[in-house]
């Protein structure tokens, strides 16, 4: 075992996220690691990011942002980007005295309910939306901290990330139904994914940053080990609503091998959708999470990023499923 490992992590040095499935796979189970192995090795039988797919994204981006519906709530800032952004950390953010003694008291019913009081990061201030590389500065905190804050009507805004999930080989889509206990939109649809963990701060952090995020949350959320092919097109989401702003990955094919592994978290269920339900499914706007939808939707819009050959839904392509979907908003 160790030396498949150690042949492994050679094999891939230039992504390093691969620690991270070797940290969260059990003891002398192998084959999730030949499983990634396949995937990283994995590559599209056609380009499917052509000139059409990003004038697509393009159009319905701006649709989306200009929308009653949605740019009420979000905005599509940039996409379908092939970096993941670059993270600089600003240190500590600055708690008062007040503010540290209502935390500490948050974190101890925490505790006592047996909840995680995880480590996060937050923006002071909004990026260059037009930097190439585009970088996000942040400052840590504790969950307690910014539960501690908003009771003064402090909201800054959380970094998170988020993947969509599916199955070329199974045509289906994989969501998470939040659970009930969810701070934000209980018992909704969303992808899979959650806030980011500063790797300078408590003993969980996401060290080698976005992608690492991904991997964890989606391990914890589904038991699925994945690695996040090279390229892979991803949307930056402000929700100014609720303050995050989501990293969105568009697009990680899961094989048929690999489903055996599913299993929910406290966080929610897995939701399996046919393709062929999905677009009755994305009709019901209101069983989503707005963001979930609106990933689905630009994962729709890309033509099903890391696919093998051509996907259809109910006879329709994703791009005629995508634009199908926009005649239900209100500009």
């Amino acid at each position: 075992m160790r030396a498949y490992l150690k042949k492994l992590i050679n094999t891939y040095a230039n992504n390093p996220y691969i620690r991270t499935i070797v940290k969260l796979i059990p003891k002398g189970d192998a084959l999730d690691f030949l499983l990634a192995e396949k995937a990283l090795a994995m590559k599209p039988k056609s380009p499917w990011l052509t000139h059409d797919h990003i004038e697509n994204f393009a159009t319905i981006t701006n649709i989306l942002n200009h929308s009653h519906e949605i740019g009420n709530t979000l905005k599509v800032k940039r996409g379908p980007d092939l970096q993941t952004p670059k993270l600089i950390n600003l240190g500590p953010y600055d708690l008062n005295e007040k503010q540290k003694s209502v935390s500490g008291a948050i974190k101890h019913s925490l505790k006592k309910k047996k909840r995680p009081n995880d480590p996060c990061a937050v923006l002071l201030k909004e990026p260059d939306w037009k930097d190439d590389p585009f970088y996000l500065n942040y400052r840590t905190l504790y969950y307690s901290d910014l539960r501690a804050l908003s009771k003064d009507n402090i909201t800054p805004k959380i970094i998170s990330a988020n993947a969509v999930l599916y199955s070329e080989e199974e045509r289906c889509l994989f969501l998470h139904r939040r659970s009930q206990e969810s701070d934000d939109f209980p018992y909704t649809l969303h992808t899979f994914g959650g806030a980011f963990m500063p790797p300078d701060i408590g003993d969980r952090g996401d060290i080698f940053g976005l992608k690492e995020c991904v991997v964890r949350e989606v391990h914890e959320e589904t038991g699925l080990s994945i690695i996040i092919p090279e390229n892979t097109p991803v949307a930056i989401i402000d929700e100014y609503a609720i303050h995050f702003l989501q990293v969105s990955y568009l697009g990680i094919n899961i094989s048929k091998e690999q489903l055996k592994y599913l299993r929910p978290n406290w966080e929610g269920t897995i939701t399996r959708v046919p393709f062929d339900d999905l677009q009755e499914l994305l009709e019901n706007f209101k069983t989503w999470t707005i963001t979930g939808w609106v990933d689905v939707l630009l994962w729709l819009s890309l033509g099903i990023p890391n696919s093998n050959k051509p996907i259809s839904f109910s006879g329709n392509s994703a791009v005629t499923l995508s634009k199908l979907l926009l005649k239900q908003l209100t500009v």
